[in-house]
């Protein structure tokens, strides 16, 4: 017969083992990617330590649970280890990856997307949530240049260091603008400023290439006889500059009516500047105006084509067929 002694002891083992195997297996779950998504930053402040870590992970959803975190970085020696820094991380990585990650130590640099047409109070944002710059760090720091920057700086990936000098950022851009751009505009240099600008205007106003060219057209036209361009996206454009965060649709009559040298519903003529900063297809398309019989476009918020009028009988016909407005 096994002594009581010699049961409690097993008793004891496989108690001690169903634990172990129940934190483990919670653990295991708990460490799971916390969600789907796209690497993005994340700051390590230096000084706010490792239960301040795990709970601005926990914050920003990178994991799923803040105490299961702690536990393993703890059990695998990493919890003193997680250096500051900014970090690309995923919420679809396991804990055990994040903590890896960590404490293998920051990057110095990120890889930024630039979109087509975006502008300066775009490009400043996107900076921002990468961690190259502050936010508003890059846009006070353009507003102080002598030359304007919007639409000369290249939509392009960029590599950019965590915590960037500004100026660095816009001398980047700025040479890619001059490496890319510069050279096509150059084929007309009697018209560079005014192309660059109808090439951002048709950056933002049409997708498609040659649906671009035939737009670029319409709006010579238009400067020429001294009609107003008419273009919503410059309306777009000086909402943005009197209140970044203010969605640009749905335009309305009373947006028609802003003060802004970028109206070209009110005003006559080309607006001031560039309305965005164009790729290289959009000012290939400024470049390359077809002529056509048509004075008026508009898109069809469905189908993304732009629908082309010859009269502006015609076009209030579209506008109540595609935009249900009057």
């Amino acid at each position: 017969m096994m002594r009581p002694s010699r049961i409690l002891r097993l008793l004891l083992v496989a108690g001690c083992s169903a634990v172990i195997a129940y934190v483990a297996v919670w653990l295991l779950f708990s460490l799971r990617p916390a969600a789907a998504g796209e690497p993005r930053d994340f700051k390590v402040v230096a000084g706010s330590g490792f239960r301040g870590i795990s709970q601005a992970l926990r914050d920003e959803g990178f994991i799923r649970s803040k105490k299961a975190f702690e536990i393993y970085a703890f059990l695998s020696g990493q919890a003193r280890n997680l250096k500051p820094g900014h970090y690309q991380i995923s919420p679809a990585y396991s804990g055990a990856k994040i903590a890896a990650i960590l404490e293998a130590g920051p990057e110095s640099e990120t890889q930024v997307t630039m979109p087509e047409g975006v502008t300066v109070i775009d490009i400043d944002r996107i900076l921002s949530e990468a961690g190259v710059t502050s936010l508003g760090e890059f846009l006070d720091y353009v507003k102080l240049q002598d030359r304007p920057s919007e639409g000369y700086l290249f939509p392009e990936t960029y590599r950019f260091y965590f915590d960037s000098d500004p100026k660095l950022v816009l001398e980047k851009m700025l040479a890619e603008f001059a490496r890319r751009a510069q050279p096509l505009l150059d084929r007309d240099p009697q018209n560079f400023t005014r192309n660059l600008i109808l090439a951002s205007i048709l950056e933002r106003e049409v997708p498609d290439q040659e649906e671009r060219q035939i737009v670029a057209g319409i709006l010579l036209k238009r400067a020429k006889v001294g009609m107003p361009l008419q273009v919503d996206a410059g309306l777009c454009y000086a909402k943005q500059q009197a209140a970044p965060e203010t969605p640009c649709h749905p335009l309305t009559k009373l947006d028609k009516q802003i003060d802004s040298a970028y109206n070209t519903y009110s005003n006559s003529g080309w607006p001031p500047g560039p309305i965005s900063n164009p790729g290289v297809l959009a000012i290939e398309a400024a470049l390359q105006p077809k002529d056509s019989p048509y004075w008026y476009y508009i898109s069809d918020p469905k189908s993304g084509r732009t629908i082309f009028a010859k009269t502006i009988e015609e076009q209030v016909m579209n506008q109540l067929k595609y935009l249900n407005n009057d």
